[in-house]
C-alpha cells in the first residue's frame, strides 16, 4: 500500500473507514502534497458527509471552491452537502455555478433538478450562511428554551438591534411564534455553538407593516445569530 497520505485516504474511503480517511486527507493537506489542494478538501468533505458531519463537510467544500474557483467538482461537492442539509435552493444555485464551467455535466444537472423539486417555502424566504460551525448534533425542537446572541441589520447595513450591546443573551422558547417566523424556523436548523447569518425576507419577518418605526415595511433583514444553548 502506498504511503502517500492522499492514496491512503482514498483507500480508507473506499473501505468505508471515513474517520481514517479524514486523518489521511488532513495530513496531505497539512503537508501540502499537491499545489492544488481543492481535490483534497473535496475528498475530506465527502468523508465528513458520510459521517453526517454536515457543517464540516460544507466548510471543506467551500475551501475546495476557494482553492480552485473554476473546478466544477468543488461546486458539486458543496451542492451535495447543501442538499444533505436540506438547503435545496442554495444547492441548486451552486449547481448553476458549476454548470458555468461544465455545461454538459449530466450529474450536476440532475442534482440541480432534484434540488429544485424540493425547494420549500422556507428556501424562498430564509437563507442561512454559516460563520462558525456548531456541534452538528444538538438542534432545537419546538418548545425548547434557547439562548442566543444576535445582531440585526437592515439591507443597508444599519444595525437596529444587538443583544451584545444590551449586555444580555436573548432567551425564548423556539417554534411558538414568540419571535418572527424566519427566526423560529431558521434557528431550528442551527446546532448549538453555530454562528450564522440569517437573511429573512419580509413575509417571514415584519411583512408590509414594518416594526417600531425602525424596520421599514417590506424590509429584508439580516441577523448574525449565535446559538448558545438549547434546554
Amino acid at each position: 500500500m502506498s504511503e502517500d497520505p492522499k492514496a491512503l485516504g482514498n483507500d480508507a474511503f473506499r473501505s468505508g473507514e471515513y474517520e481514517k480517511a479524514i486523518e489521511h486527507y488532513t495530513k496531505a493537506i497539512d503537508a501540502k502534497v499537491e499545489d492544488n489542494l481543492a481535490p483534497l478538501y473535496s475528498n475530506r468533505s465527502a468523508s465528513y458527509l458520510k459521517l453526517d458531519r454536515k457543517e464540516e463537510a460544507l466548510a471543506d467544500a467551500e475551501k475546495a471552491v476557494e482553492a480552485d474557483p473554476k473546478w466544477p467538482k468543488g461546486f458539486y461537492r458543496k451542492a451535495l452537502t447543501l442538499q444533505a442539509m436540506e438547503k435545496y435552493k442554495q444547492a441548486a444555485q451552486v449547481c448553476e455555478q458549476a454548470l458555468k464551467f461544465d455545461k454538459n455535466n449530466d450529474t450536476i444537472r440532475r442534482l440541480k433538478l432534484d434540488c429544485l423539486d424540493n425547494v420549500t417555502e422556507f428556501d424562498e424566504y430564509v437563507t442561512i450562511e454559516t460563520i462558525t460551525p456548531g456541534d452538528g448534533k444538538t438542534f432545537p425542537t419546538k418548545g425548547k428554551n434557547i439562548r442566543v446572541h444576535y445582531t440585526g441589520t437592515l439591507e443597508d447595513g444599519k444595525v437596529f438591534d444587538c443583544s451584545r450591546k444590551k449586555g444580555e443573551e436573548f432567551e425564548f422558547p423556539i417554534g411558538l411564534r414568540h419571535v418572527i417566523r424566519g427566526w423560529d424556523e431558521g434557528v431550528m436548523k442551527m446546532s448549538v455553538g453555530q454562528r450564522a447569518f440569517l437573511t429573512i425576507k419580509a413575509p417571514w419577518a415584519y411583512g408590509d407593516r414594518g416594526a417600531g418605526g425602525v424596520i421599514p415595511p417590506g424590509a429584508t433583514l439580516k441577523f448574525d445569530v449565535e446559538l448558545l444553548s438549547c434546554d
